[in-house]
């Protein structure tokens, strides 16, 4: 069914990518049609599959397939499972592509690090360095990759970064209150630009945590991490590979985007965990 979903999705993002059509607007489903034009490719649109974002439907798209992956290396799927697993993936991938999410560029990386460090494929390293090879053939997403690394390119991820630091150095202890980043981040962003308009969170993971809940939160965010982490590096079920590939994806986007409080993308980093969770077998009985 995951595999089925990502390949619908894939395909009306493939579709928006050329026509911006809006699916789920044409449906009734939603009152105005949603659309963003694709970064540095004119005429042609961001996919966003059934969101209202390209970079929503990127991340989540991302994290779907690092599982997907993890699954298909596992061999455990009967021959149709594994030939459904390709296509939704190939597919999958060519959408992320046409989102054009820098992040998720870079998660799939580290996601296929992941997978092929822990099962020791080397075919499969080569497999994927091909289909990356042919993706990047796309000038627009070549250049947006290659912006990933650029200063000028991220001015704005640096304005919102030192913002946030000076709010961790006025609330050093007990931060600002979870989910509060927003209401309060607005104050200092008017003190250097009142004109910047994007007041969400710090866009990383650990200054935003730092921010809103303190030294004490951000410590415990690292030790819900780790435990996950060492849940699936125990764990025996054959989707453990691809939770392990998908936290550490969902962990590489949230250092440049706020994927913490999108629920989208956390629904499918909850779910790739719950599926990796093997329960420890019961104790044997005395005779």
């Amino acid at each position: 069914c995951l595999a089925a979903g990502l390949l619908g999705a894939a395909l009306v993002g493939l579709l928006q990518y050329r026509t911006g059509v809006d699916l789920v607007h044409l449906l009734g489903l939603r009152a105005q049609p949603a659309l963003v034009e694709a970064p540095g490719v004119e005429g042609r649109f961001g996919a966003m599959g059934f969101f209202t974002s390209r970079l929503t439907f990127g991340h989540n798209a991302t994290l779907v397939l690092a599982l997907l992956g993890g699954t298909l290396v596992a061999d455990v799927l009967s021959r149709p499972g594994r030939v459904l697993l390709v296509a939704s993936s190939i597919a999958g991938l060519a959408a992320v592509a046409v989102t054009f999410d820098r992040a998720a560029y870079l998660a799939l990386g580290v996601a296929a690090a992941v997978i092929i460090f822990r099962s020791g494929r080397r075919p499969l390293a080569f497999a994927l360095a091909a289909i990356a090879g042919l993706l990047v053939l796309h000038p627009a997403v070549r250049g947006r990759l290659g912006s990933a690394f650029a200063a000028r390119a991220n001015a704005d991820r640096v304005f919102i970064w030192s913002r946030s630091l000076e709010i961790i150095r006025d609330h050093p202890l007990r931060g600002i209150g979870f989910a509060n980043y927003p209401l309060v981040c607005g104050t200092y962003y008017d003190r250097v630009d009142p004109q910047f308009f994007m007041r969400t969170w710090a866009h990383n993971l650990e200054l935003s945590t730092l921010a809103e809940t303190g030294p004490l939160g951000l410590l415990a965010l690292f030790w819900l991490l780790i435990a996950a982490a060492r849940m699936v590096l125990r764990s025996a079920s054959p989707f453990a590979l691809g939770a392990l590939a998908a936290l550490a994806a969902w962990f590489t986007m949230a250092q440049v985007h706020d994927v913490l409080y999108d629920t989208k993308v956390m629904y499918a980093l909850w779910f790739s965990l719950a599926l990796a969770w093997s329960p420890a077998p019961p104790p044997a009985r005395a005779a």
